[in-house]
């Protein structure tokens, strides 16, 4: 294990040297308009850079997705790329890395897949403008509609091996990052390529 995502605090939660120790020099953390509480911050972050932790960024209104629609639809999309943007600016995030929207649910459908979840991820890469990337955090089918019909970048697929579509997209090679069943506190995270989308300084100035 070499990355984690986690909603607990750095500092607070866990340490450099409890990373050190686990030898993990990623972190996947969150930001999110609706649950606060997992959110990371300016001053944690200014920690993660001087220990030298990479840092990868997950948006997530709540956990475990409220509907389809609901929270995933084309207007929620463009209201939480907006706010990824608006958000990661202000926290110096440089340009280029890439925001893994989650998905937090198995879409078993096609008529849910192209009703809410394409559309979701087309608008939220608008909001976005081309300064960030976009990625999809979800089920196997989500996953693959991100890539194939959304125009997403990347695909972190979701630890629930039982959710749609999950042997499929794992054995199609096209995740970018396999998410692990781990403790309370994070989960395990296996980046499989090299180029997913992880930031390890920040912006100098927000223009």
């Amino acid at each position: 294990m070499t990355a984690i995502d986690t909603g607990g605090k750095f500092g607070k939660d866990y340490n450099a040297a409890w990373l050190q120790q686990s030898g993990i020099d990623t972190v996947l953390r969150y930001i999110s308009s609706g649950d606060q509480t997992k959110c990371i911050d300016a001053v944690e972050l200014q920690s993660f850079m001087a220990n030298r932790i990479k840092i990868g960024i997950i948006y997530e209104l709540w956990g475990d997705s409220k509907g389809l629609p609901g929270s995933i639809d084309a207007a929620n999309g463009t209201a939480d790329g907006d706010y990824a943007l608006r958000t990661l600016r202000a926290l110096r995030v440089p340009e280029n890395v890439v925001v893994y929207f989650a998905v937090d649910t198995s879409v078993d459908t096609n008529a849910d897949i192209n009703t809410y979840v394409v559309p979701y991820f087309q608008a939220a890469k608008q909001a976005l403008g081309g300064y960030y990337r976009i990625g999809a955090y979800g089920c196997g089918s989500t996953c693959a509609a991100a890539l194939s019909a959304a125009g997403c970048d990347k695909a972190l697929l979701a630890n629930a091996t039982t959710w749609d579509g999950y042997n499929t997209f794992l054995g199609s090679g096209r995740a970018a990052i396999v998410q692990g069943l781990g403790p309370k506190l994070y989960d395990p995270d296996e980046i499989r390529d090299p180029d997913w989308g992880g930031f390890t300084a920040l912006a100098n100035v927000v223009a």
